[in-house]
This record gives structure tokens, C-alpha cells and sequence, in this order.
């Protein structure tokens, strides 16, 4: 079975050959059984063996596959006889039923795998006692969607380096010294990031879905990973505790003034999406995902409300939540009102707990605000 996150991976990466022979090319390779492979192809950064009878174990169709440095996932019992007749040893990861690995490739990928006892009651050619395996296969698929949209291969970026898929395990994080405390990053990830931009425009400008989708080979969830990997990028950056707080302590300040003005009616502090996202870290208030947007952690024109409610009891609440527009109200520039409203998603803080109602009690936000500022000032050493 091979899963691309919590979504099967697209059907148009997978090739099944004969008998139990399947091949899945994604941002690694994968073989599982190669038999009767037609020509020589040389690719498989990973071959996954299930046992060895003949039709499952060939050397000779493995030979066509496997490229020079291409790593072995096989049952434990099968490893001598790989080791005689097809590679070294430290190629080899051995495994059994039950067991899960992470298997890393020639190209830094980290492919997730556990192993399922594959056997059969009926006929008595592949007893359980042998410990034969079937595999699980969890695959990150974002980074195959955004090669699929932007024809990677081709890309003037892929023959400069000479390469025809990408690996985003080449992370450097670069933090600046103190009087400019800012922090970014380098590598393909970052690569892929500044060029999700113009595509995450593309896909809320055009609004004929045909072209969208199956006219671009396209499917919703290619997007969403598109999204993800544009998430991702702002996520490595803006989740860190240190540059969140750094960047949001005077927005806090205005804050809680404007909520403590009794007579203030309504309020409103423009922004960008880097400070939607800093602001929920420093809140702790960062683990979300919004649904119905691509842009999972901050949606365009997306905003936060910090609503004020008199309860029953004469005690001030706190009601946080985000709201903003569906991809298909942005796409469609659709007019918000009673029958079509905005989406609209409830914030959930750390260290404080909200009442049946799913209100906070003002004076707790308020706490949360104070511990906030006591840290920044620990930290900056303004105390």
C-alpha cells in the first residue's frame, strides 16, 4: 500500500509490470518485486522485496532497475541470499512483520515503511512461519504536485543542476545577530516557496475550473499540496518562538490597549500573512489548519477577531477566532452575506481553558498577554 501523506498517492505514478511487480516514481523511486522488467532503466532509488521464490526475487530484472547506489528493504530471512547473489551488505535494511523503519535514499529522501506479514491460508506456498513481508509505504507527495504543475524536468532550474525531481532535505537555516534579529533559510525547499507565489495567484485568478484542473493535470489535491509547500516556507520562519515574539510584542501591546477601551466600539490593524501566523505562535495558539483554503495557515484577507462579550454573570469573555473567505468565494469573488458567509474558525489558546460556551474569561487573556510581555522582556533583558 503507498499513502502520499493522509491521501493515496495520484494513480499516474504508479506502473504495474506482471505478477506482484509495481513501480512508483515519485520524488524517490520505489520497486517492489521487479520481474520481467522489458528494458533497462536503471532509476530505483529503493527496491522492496517481498520473499523469494522466483517470480518475487529475480537478479536479473533487479540488475535492470536498481541504479549504483539503490538501497534494499527485504525480510530478514532473504538477506544472505541477497548478499550472494545481488549487493553488499550495508545497502541492505532488513526488516519483519510488524516492524516500521524510515529508509533514506541516495537522493535524502526519508520514505517511511512498515512491514505486514504476507502469507496465505489456503495454499501452502508462502507460510506465516517464514516471515514474509508486505509493505506500507507513506511517500510526501507535496513535492511531486508541484513538479507535475511546473513540468519540472524541463524547468531551466532542473538542467542547471541536473536533476530531474527534487529533495527538500538540503535545509541551511541562517539567523542573523541580535541587532537584526531576523532568520531565513536555504536550500530546494526554499527554492520551491518563492516560486508557490505566483502559482497560488494563478489558482485564485482563474476561475475556469477545466483549466484549473484537468486542463493542467491538475487535481484539487495537487493544489492543496501546493498550498502546503507555500505554508511550509512561512512556517519555517514565522513558528519560531524567538523571531514570533521578537516581531509581535508591540502588535500584542496594541492589542490589549484597544481591548481594555470600554468605549471602543470596533478596531481594526492591517497586516500581512507573516503576522497572522507569528501572532498565533506567540499566542500559543499555532497548532491549526483551516479548512476549504489552500492556504491553511493564512488565508488571503483572512483576519482574527478578539470579540468582547458581557456574560450573565456580569463577567467579561473573550470570543478569538479567525474568519475569512473559501477558496471558492475568493476564486469566484462571490458577495458575502447570510447565504453564502465567510468561513469562520475558532481559536484555541494554550494554558488557558474556555468555558462550555467556548468563551475565555477576559481576565485570563489578559494573563496570557502579561506572561507573553514578562518573557519578551526576560529575554531581551529589558526588565
Amino acid at each position: 500500500m503507498i499513502r502520499g501523506d493522509e491521501y493515496m498517492l495520484g494513480i499516474e505514478a504508479i506502473t504495474v509490470n506482471e505478477q506482484s511487480s509495481i513501480k512508483v516514481a515519485g520524488s524517490s523511486v520505489l520497486y517492489f518485486d521487479p520481474f520481467h522488467i522489458k528494458k533497462e532503466e536503471l532509476d530505483a532509488d529503493i527496491v522492496f522485496l517481498t520473499h523469494g521464490h522466483y517470480d518475487h526475487f529475480s537478479p536479473d530484472d533487479i540488475g535492470k532497475v536498481a541504479s549504483g547506489n539503490a538501497i534494499f528493504v527485504v525480510p530478514w530471512k532473504m538477506v544472505r541470499e541477497l548478499e550472494d547473489t545481488v549487493v553488499s551488505q550495508e545497502r541492505i535494511i532488513a526488516i519483519q512483520p510488524g516492524e516500521e523503519k524510515k529508509v533514506t535514499d541516495r537522493k535524502g529522501n526519508v520514505i517511511s515503511v512498515k512491514a505486514v506479514p504476507a502469507y496465505n491460508k489456503i495454499k501452502p506456498f508462502h507460510p506465516k512461519i517464514q516471515k514474509w513481508c508486505g509493505y506500507v509505504v507513506n511517500i510526501d507527495d507535496k513535492v511531486l504536485s508541484f513538479e507535475r504543475a511546473v513540468d519540472f524536468s524541463n524547468t531551466p532550474y532542473a538542467k542547471e543542476k541536473g536533476i530531474t525531481h527534487l529533495s527538500t532535505n538540503d535545509i541551511r537555516y541562517i539567523i542573523n545577530g541580535p541587532k537584526n534579529p531576523t532568520m531565513t533559510f536555504e536550500g530546494s525547499l526554499y527554492d520551491v516557496y518563492k516560486t508557490t507565489d505566483s502559482l497560488i495567484m494563478h489558482f485564485y485568478e482563474e476561475t475556469d475550473d477545466y483549466k484549473l484542473f484537468e486542463g493542467a493535470g491538475l487535481t484539487a489535491r495537487d493544489w492543496q499540496n501546493i498550498g502546503d509547500l507555500h505554508t511550509a516556507g512561512m512556517c519555517m520562519i514565522c513558528e519560531n518562538p524567538a523571531l514570533a515574539l521578537e516581531n509581535t510584542h508591540r502588535l500584542l501591546k496594541v492589542i490589549d490597549e484597544d481591548l481594555r477601551k470600554d468605549n471602543l466600539k470596533f478596531a481594526f490593524i492591517g497586516g500581512h500573512d507573516t503576522n497572522i501566523i507569528m501572532l498565533m505562535t506567540v499566542l500559543g495558539a499555532g497548532d491549526y489548519w483551516l479548512p476549504n483554503t489552500i492556504t491553511a495557515k493564512s488565508p488571503i484577507g483572512g483576519k482574527i477577531v478578539f470579540e468582547k462579550r458581557v456574560g450573565r454573570d456580569d463577567r467579561v469573555y473573550l470570543n478569538p477566532y479567525f474568519i475569512y473567505q473559501s477558496d471558492d468565494q475568493v476564486r469566484h469573488c462571490a458577495v458575502l452575506d447570510l447565504n453564502n458567509p465567510p468561513m469562520r474558525y475558532g481559536i484555541t489558546f494554550k494554558g488557558i481553558e474556555k468555558n462550555e460556551d467556548g468563551l475565555y474569561l477576559y481576565e485570563d487573556f489578559q494573563k496570557l498577554l502579561k506572561d507573553i510581555s514578562v518573557k519578551y522582556e526576560y529575554y531581551t533583558n529589558k526588565q
